[in-house]
């Protein structure tokens, strides 16, 4: 009897050691998936807040602002956006001037009682068209008055933006066909006779139109020769080919745009 009471509390005692040792998995696997969860919930959260600031950063480069143009280096950066999204993700973006080039800062917070932050940084390029100037407000634009001073600044930004929208020619050149498009030239152009032109023009020289040329759209020029053809004002064309173009709006620069953020 001794004997068989002894066996019955080793049984006991071992047991327990099982039930001790399933209770340790049990709480042990339990620990993992609330932890993997909460890992699985960081990830996102910080994945949803890169995003946010990133677009941010892109949204920033279709809110510029003529104040910019003339923003010199050393001058504090300003304010371009701020918003909060459907997530409840805070969002602010800065620009400011990094040589010929400005950089966008953008920041997504989400607020207490879980507080999270991300960064993201751009390097864009100024927007080719200069703010405050018109494009189509005439059928012929001289001197001054419209583009044609600033076509270095057109053709160096634009290539940049969106080179397959654009052609640009080395002056004096011809223009013997019919064109649709922008066109840029540096020094002067003749359209010659006949030859239709349905876009926007920007002459850094002087313009000749042919006889029974036309141009529909706008067009810059410097000075003008003979202008035996007919202008005509299409705003519809020009902002068309504007918008394609990305004339309005400041673009990433070339290379590698996106730079460390933290």
């Amino acid at each position: 009897m001794p004997q068989l009471k002894t066996r019955r509390g080793a049984v006991l005692l071992v047991a327990l050691l099982i039930l001790m040792m399933v209770s340790c998995l049990v709480v042990g696997t339990l620990h993992l998936a609330i932890l993997e969860r909460r890992l699985a919930g960081n990830v996102d959260t910080a994945l949803r807040l890169r995003l946010a600031a990133e677009n941010a950063a892109r949204l920033s480069l279709q809110a510029w602002t003529p104040g910019l143009d003339s923003m010199s280096r050393g001058i504090p950066p300003m304010l371009l956006l701020n918003g909060t999204t459907t997530d409840r993700i805070e969002y602010a973006t800065t620009a400011e001037r990094a040589g010929t080039a400005f950089l966008i800062r953008a920041e997504a917070r989400r607020p207490p009682p879980s507080p999270a932050r991300a960064a993201a940084a751009l390097l864009v390029l100024p927007p080719p068209l200069p703010p405050g100037v018109p494009v189509a407000a005439a059928a012929l634009s001289l001197g001054p008055a419209g583009l044609a001073p600033f076509i270095d600044r057109i053709i160096t930004l634009g290539g940049a933006a969106a080179p397959d929208h654009m052609r640009v020619l080395h002056g004096p050149a011809t223009l013997s066909q019919d064109f649709s498009g922008i066109l840029l030239v540096y020094g002067d152009l003749i359209v010659q006779a006949g030859v239709r032109v349905r876009g926007l023009i920007v002459v850094g020289g002087r313009l000749d139109l042919g006889t029974g040329a036309t141009v529909a759209g706008a067009a810059h020029a410097l000075d003008v020769g003979g202008l035996d053809g007919e202008f005509t004002l299409d705003r519809d064309i020009v902002a068309e080919l504007v918008d394609a173009a990305r004339l309005r709006s400041a673009v990433p620069a070339p290379g590698r745009a996106w730079l460390p953020a933290f």
